[in-house]
């Protein structure tokens, strides 16, 4: 039950559906014009690699030295044999392009590694589409399988800098089975990869950025489906994993940027389906993942992030991930260590052994990650996996359990978790069990607001929940629409949680200020007018608003003082930088807006702003970004929240903030005290460790607070060139205790902007488009897309995460313009717009009208046409019949010859002579896919009537008429005969006999009859 994709304006219509072939390339000088290339390893003999005399093996075209535009067909149905493995590079707008030609129902061409390394190899090139092929690499011998390096398609850079623009689609990629290895060399289906020269002098920092993996087919491989990784991965967010400490400094963290992962199928995998590892913003959507982790390959899941940031996953469908006995994980999603703002929505993930979700802080850290607006039906034993994760919400997802008893909701260890189970609606027929209050020592879960139904005990305690005994039906319809499950007990009954933006599974928009409904399906409507925008609050009088959990705010007014007071009655006041800031926890409600005597508030506004710092009231009792030197959780001199951070004696608690923009205005906020004077610091520092006296480039500020109360207080300052800082809370002497709580870490105006604009994308007609763009300076902004339409900004239907795919861009989409949209702290804030470049297909030539028979009298004129088409543009050369020794015409015998000159779209005859009278001429149109030939035109002459004793009485000279002609273009088909050009020795190319052009582009076949046709292209 694949879900489905949203209808795209920009398709265009299956019955006019042209052939696509690679990228549109830029205008090139003269002299540059990219080369097209045939491979036909089915071929008796190498050739030049025309169609005519196509390529035959791999080996001639790894010898090829590639540029910006050129293009490599295979042809459909032949089989090549070994590792293609092809050079050079392409250029920006002007890739080199591997594609598909031929039979539109024959097998793509079919690439087969028969044991090698990798079956398609790129090394360090950039500007590359790879399209239409199928590959394979399966050793001969059965006993070798499993056992070495096999690898499906590899991209790999090495010390290279940043390698841009790759596109992967429309791959067929089966039977490779390599050994259980992954990562950097790891055998699977497609390998992005980054490797670092061993001299550290030779290195270069490198990196991937805009790459495509759309519409391929995975299947039988192991150990990976679609996986990646780099050498330049080191962070003490993953628990340096794999960095020995000669590497940490040598080899940072460099992650991909501008990836997306979408419309693939990957399954019967014996490791993980689909990894993103060592990213930045990777969009994966519209996946199919299935029977993966089906070897004994260790710990795999199906869909998941690893040492990777803001990864968002949404409508994908993952079933039937195998959990063997070496698999503690066997879930169809997972958000690993080294991982912060991951986002799931809009998945389904039913039938797996190791349940829907894995939250794994298990060597490292996973901090922020939202799970929501998901659907699990009949995922096993478990729903949720919790092995470690910080401030994490799993919210409004509805969960059909399957009908077996003691199906476990959160299936906890003591790595310590802080997470927000809130608005889920549960659906059972038979007992559950949970253990989210297993390990509260390590483990902090709280339940708001969830729906539990059906006839069963075991659901977990939380007051503010709604029970009810029978077992809520699904919805009537099929596919995704049966989890449209509409209740009025589910009304309005959830918390608040969502940011500005957010959107239901089905598209529907959701409350962020005001209860949604529970459950993955909004169904009541989405009124959002319970916060406080350009509110008036009269001196003296407060005004209480709800408040979402998990989130920061800023409160403003244009005059007056607006102070804020929580539900444990501590009122923060408005700072130097303008407004009260203040940080909400897993249990927020509401909070009291008061303002000051003496002046009415007005304009008072409660903008959600983004908190650089994580966990900022120490709710993680362990697992936690905060460090741990002499500290503990406290449950007294709380702020808000449950817990407050306790240094006892000499110690500090540190945490390295990582989303730093550079010369920026922030304000470190937090509140301290201390037990017996002695100073408490709440700071921040742009290096580790201790200051080195002297070191300019080392800042460190601070302020110090020895009161026995709980004092707020703000550290100004500017990044300058920093993009990591430390904060922390420190006691530099020993004796008694201090304590800090809610620290936060906000710029001092609104950041929100975007940190990689959407640029300029050209595609040929037909294909896909991809604009990319990330934000800086919002938690979990809700990405969509605009189009400008007639002058006016107009959302795009369906558009949601830091990629917009236009799919099969029609000609008329050429110069449609295109941008991003967040909700930042002061409104929407936008992306630069980018413009869509839209090319024609490539085309086979093709003739769309051929010459008319004439009729003319001896000494007139006489004028044939041609109208045609192709891209590249081609070529005609016109040809006239000549006799043979019997005297026939070349409509009988098939003489013909070039007539010299006539190029044109027309060909031009002055004043013929008689003897012409039963010539034929016929135009030979040629484009680098082959020539058509258009149907013979025959030229009646009527000899000249003499009147007898007028001027000029005598014979007409015989000679050759005068010949003209002009060129053009237009129409699309083709036509033609299959014929001998006799004047040049030459053939007309005809690779399909009967068909003008079969032109396929996603299945969707155009085809004119003639008696001839240049080519078929994929």
């Amino acid at each position: 039950m694949r879900i489905r994709r949203p209808a795209i304006a920009a398709a265009i219509a299956v019955a006019v559906a042209l052939p696509l072939l690679g990228a549109a390339p830029s205008q090139a000088a003269a002299g540059d014009a990219p080369e097209f290339r045939f491979v036909d390893c089915a071929a008796p003999a190498g050739g030049d690699g025309t169609v005519e005399s196509p390529l035959n093996t791999l080996e001639q075209v790894n010898a090829l030295e590639l540029s910006a535009g050129d293009h490599v067909f295979f042809k459909r149905g032949s089989t090549c044999d070994g590792s293609l493995q092809p050079q050079g590079s392409g250029a920006a707008g002007n890739p080199v392009v591997i594609d598909a030609y031929g039979d539109a129902d024959a097998e793509k061409p079919h690439i087969r590694g028969g044991g090698v390394e990798e079956a398609v190899l790129l090394h360090n090139q950039e500007y590359w589409e790879l399209r239409n092929l199928q590959i394979s690499n399966i050793d001969a011998d059965p006993a070798q399988r499993y056992k070495h390096e096999r690898r499906g398609v590899v991209i790999a850079l090495e010390d290279f800098g940043q390698g841009d623009y790759y596109r992967v689609v429309g791959l067929d990629i089966h039977d490779v089975y390599g050994q259980g290895k992954k990562d950097l060399g790891g055998s699977g289906g497609i390998q992005l990869e980054v490797y670092a020269n061993a001299d550290e002098s030779k290195r270069k920092k490198t990196w991937f950025n805009d790459v495509v993996i759309e519409d391929n087919s995975v299947e039988n491989v192991n150990r990976s489906g679609i996986n990646m990784s780099t050498a330049w991965k080191c962070r003490p967010e993953n628990g340096w994993d794999g960095c020995p400490p000669a590497d940490r400094q040598k080899l940072v963290w460099t992650p991909t940027t501008g990836l997306v992962i979408r419309g693939n199928t990957v399954k019967n995998v014996g490791g993980d389906g689909i990894v993103i590892q060592m990213n930045r913003d990777a969009l994966v959507e519209y996946n199919t993942v299935s029977d993966v982790a089906n070897r004994a390959n260790g710990s795999n899941a199906g869909v998941w992030a690893w040492n990777a940031d803001g990864t968002v996953f949404q409508y994908n469908e993952v079933f039937d991930v195998k959990r063997l006995p070496d698999n503690n994980d066997g879930n169809a999603f997972d958000a690993d260590y080294g991982t912060t703002g991951t986002v799931f929505q809009y998945n389904y993930s039913h039938d797996n052994a190791g349940g829907m979700m894995l939250y794994c802080g298990c060597g490292g850290l996973s901090t922020k990650v939202t799970f929501r607006y998901n659907v699990s039906e009949n995922d096993r034993n478990r729903l949720n996996f919790v092995a470690g994760g910080t401030e994490n919400a799993f919210y409004n997802n509805t969960i059909i359990a399957p009908d077996a008893a003691n199906f476990v909701i959160n299936n906890t260890n003591g790595n310590g978790t802080s997470m927000l189970m809130a608005n889920n609606l549960f659906i059972a027929s038979k007992d559950v069990a949970d253990q989210s209050q297993n390990n509260t020592g390590a483990n902090a879960i709280q339940w708001r607001n969830n729906a539990f139904s059906g006839p069963v005990s075991g659901w977990p305690a939380s007051s503010d929940s709604v029970t009810f005994a029978d077992r809520l039906a699904l919805a009537a319809g099929e596919g995704m629409d049966r989890f449209k499950i509409r209740d009025e007990r589910l009304a309005g009954k959830g918390i608040p949680i969502a940011e500005p933006g957010t959107r239901d599974l089905f598209g529907n928009a959701v409350p962020s200020s005001c209860r949604p409904d529970i459950g993955a399906f909004q169904f009541s409507g989405a009124a959002d007018d319970c916060g406080v925008r350009a509110a008036t609050i009269v001196a003296g009088a407060e005004r209480e608003v709800p408040v979402a959990a998990l989130t920061t705010y800023r409160v403003t007014s244009a005059t007056g003082a607006v102070s804020v007071v929580n539900p444990k009655n501590v009122t923060t006041v408005p700072g130097a930088a303008g407004g009260a800031v203040f940080p909400t926890t897993m249990d927020a409600t509401t909070v009291k807006l008061t303002c000051a005597p003496g002046e009415d508030c007005t304009d008072v506004r409660m903008i959600v702003v983004q908190n650089l710092g994580i966990d900022p009231s120490f709710e993680s009792a362990s697992n936690s970004p905060w460090g741990n030197w002499n500290t503990n959780r406290a449950t007294d001199h709380l702020i808000s929240g449950a817990k407050a951070l306790r240094i006892n004696g000499l110690g500090s608690s540190e945490q390295r903030v990582i989303s730093v923009l550079p010369n920026t205005d922030y304000t470190l906020r937090g509140w301290a005290a201390s037990t017996d004077g002695r100073p408490v610091q709440v700071g921040l520092k742009n290096f580790d460790g201790n200051q080195t006296p002297g070191d300019p480039n080392q800042k460190q500020e601070f302020v110090s607070v020895t009161g026995a109360e709980m004092t707020q207080v703000s550290v100004p300052f500017n990044s300058g060139n920093s993009t990591v800082l430390n904060i922390y809370c420190y006691r530099p002497q020993a004796g008694g205790s201090g304590y800090c709580d809610d620290i936060t870490l906000t710029s001092d105006v609104d950041q929100t902007r975007a940190a990689l604009q959407p640029a300029a994308t050209t595609a040929r007609e037909g294909q896909n488009a991809t604009f990319f763009a990330s934000f800086v300076g919002v938690d979990r902004g809700n990405v969509s897309w605009q189009q400008d339409v007639g002058g006016t900004w107009t959302d795009v239907p369906g558009s949601v995460g830091p990629a917009l795919t236009r799919e099969a861009v029609a000609l008329d989409a050429d110069g449609a313009r295109f941008r991003a949209v967040v909700h930042g702290t002061g409104g929407v804030v936008a992306s630069e717009p980018a413009t869509l470049t839209v090319a024609p297909a490539l085309a086979a030539a093709s003739v769309t009208t051929g010459p008319a028979d004439l009729k003319v009298d001896e000494g007139a004129d006489a004028r044939f046409a041609v109208t045609f088409a192709g891209n590249p543009a081609p070529a005609v050369q016109w040809q006239r019949s000549v006799a043979v020794d019997s005297g026939e015409r070349a409509a009988d015998a098939g003489g013909w010859q070039d007539v010299e000159g006539a190029t044109g779209a027309e060909l031009m005859l002055t004043a013929v002579p008689a003897d012409l009278d039963g010539v034929q001429y016929r135009a030979v149109v040629t484009n680098a896919f082959g020539a058509v030939v258009s149907d013979p035109a025959t030229l009646s002459v009527s000899a000249a009537v003499t009147t007898p004793g007028g001027p000029g009485d005598g014979d007409t000279d015989g000679g050759a008429p005068g010949i003209g002609g002009t060129g053009g273009d237009s129409g699309s088909s083709a036509a033609g005969d299959d014929s001998t050009l006799a004047a040049t020795g030459g053939t007309v190319s005809a690779v399909l006999i009967g068909f003008a052009v079969a032109l396929l582009i996603g299945g969707t076949v155009l085809v004119r009859r003639r008696r001839a046709t240049a080519v078929e292209l994929e």
